[in-house]
């Protein structure tokens, strides 16, 4: 596989929506209809914010992100031109 746009334009948010679907941590986050409770469940605003914060870290983190943090890692000698494979 070949990269469509370039690492820092795909970001993690991207890449999890497409492989799993909804990134919402319980159901009922994204559908409210799924359960009866929602008008009064007491930790569905919990469930909800916690998964904002995980939609905004992956939104906010590249592919570019993860790259540089390990070629930090690599001894000089051993960077050679990357292809990246998704």
């Amino acid at each position: 596989y070949m990269l469509s746009k370039p690492p820092f334009q795909i970001n993690l948010g991207e890449i999890l929506q497409t492989l799993e679907g909804s990134l919402s941590i319980v159901e009922c986050v994204k559908n409210t209809y799924i359960c009866d409770r929602t008008s009064f469940c007491i930790t569905r605003n919990i469930w909800e914010k916690i998964t904002n914060k995980l939609i905004d870290i992956l939104n906010s983190t590249t592919l570019e992100n993860i790259i540089t943090g390990k070629l930090e890692n690599l001894k000089q000698e051993e960077e050679k031109e990357l292809i990246y494979h998704i």
